[in-house]
């Protein structure tokens, strides 16, 4: 198996090789931790492609549960037995009270390969549209992969003291899956 690794360059520079590189898994083994003082950065790459054949188009579909307060959670489908799944957008609606703000929301990715300590691969998912009557709605492009065994964990909240979520929010992901040959 072929590891490619990057050498090791300043912080500043690290920022400027994620916003062109697209982030990829490896086993934890393959990680690397670059950086001075506390400013750190981990990159991860991927071993050599396995062979895999176009299996169509992917689309899941989840009800994230909400606490009643500030956050509502929920993981889509882990990905199957020898398949790997593209993901090139996620869409959210989100309800909460009327005069409630978004604070944030986050995909990371869960499963093996994708590290036993520290920080998972994480997107953040801006708010594309929110209105007076507590209405949020996500719909952002999203470059990530996963492999057989791993899933998407998706987390939404908004400011506790400006009102409370929904009994349910959804969430939709799309994209390619691929199945190994």
């Amino acid at each position: 198996m072929k590891i490619t690794r990057f050498k090791t360059m300043p912080v500043s520079h690290i920022g400027l090789l994620a916003a062109f590189v697209p982030l990829v898994l490896c086993s934890p083994a393959t990680a690397q931790t670059y950086g001075r003082s506390t400013a750190r950065a981990t990159v991860m790459v991927a071993p050599a492609q396995q062979k895999f054949t176009f299996a169509g188009h992917y689309q899941a579909s989840l009800t994230l549960s909400c606490n009643g307060a500030d956050q509502c959670i929920g993981d889509f489908p882990t990905a199957a037995a020898n398949t790997e799944i593209n993901i090139s957008r996620i869409s959210c609606y989100f309800p909460a009270s009327p005069g409630s703000r978004y604070r944030y929301g986050e995909a990371r990715l869960m499963g093996p390969g994708t590290g036993t300590s520290g920080p998972k691969p994480m997107w953040w998912l801006p708010v594309t549209f929110t209105s007076d009557d507590g209405i949020n709605l996500i719909n952002s492009g999203l470059g990530l992969q996963f492999a057989a065994g791993q899933y998407l964990h998706v987390t939404l909240r908004i400011i506790a003291a400006s009102g409370r979520v929904g009994s349910s929010a959804n969430c939709s992901i799309a994209g390619v899956q691929y199945q190994l040959s």
